[in-house]
């Protein structure tokens, strides 16, 4: 007698989304709507920076890279170990990691230590996106909803450094806090 064989997509397609499917989601999306903002930060305080700290082109092409070296690194070399010791906390650990160095970011007394932050923040970043959740989710918007945060991200970055720049006279330091979703108010 032949046994039945359940269809694990079928199953998952009728299940509603639980307190705790919602917050995974919500954080997930928080996740990827701060990578769109750290990811837009950089191209609008870099020629601030440039005058501020009178850059050399490649000093100024180093920031640019950082952080996207730091995020390809991130997603090549960090993601791969929540495979291995869970993607709980890897999404934690990084998580962490891009908060703290897109703050310290702000305080950075050199285009040096802003370089290696902004690394750092990319790594986390890196780590944490494709760490999250993927499948099994009751329906693909789950998985397109934390998608938007990118643009989002991009978008609120572009807004807040308006915002910011009217504000203080070093605006470009809380640019610099936005990924972390922290504006720096006090004036340099």
């Amino acid at each position: 007698m032949p046994m039945a064989v359940a269809d694990i997509a079928e199953i998952l397609d009728r299940r509603k989304l639980g307190a705790f499917q919602k917050g995974v989601i919500a954080l997930c999306t928080a996740i990827v709507f701060v990578e769109g903002m750290n990811a837009q930060s950089a191209g609008y305080v870099g020629p601030v920076l440039r005058e501020a700290w009178k850059l050399t082109p490649s000093e100024l092409g180093l920031f640019f890279a950082s952080g996207l070296f730091g995020l390809m690194f991130g997603g090549l070399f960090v993601a791969p170990f929540a495979d291995r010791i869970g993607r709980r906390p890897i999404l934690i650990a990084c998580v962490a990691l891009f908060g703290i160095c897109s703050l310290a970011t702000a305080a950075s007394p050199s285009i040096t230590i802003m370089d290696a932050l902004r690394f750092l923040t990319g790594l986390g970043i890196g780590g944490a996106m494709p760490s999250s959740p993927r499948g099994g989710w009751p329906c693909s918007s789950h998985i397109a909803f934390p998608r938007c945060g990118w643009p989002t991200g991009s978008w609120c970055s572009r807004a807040a450094s308006w915002w910011i720049r009217g504000r203080t006279r070093s605006w470009w330091r809380g640019v610099g806090c936005t990924p972390s979703c922290s504006a720096c108010r006090r004036r340099v």
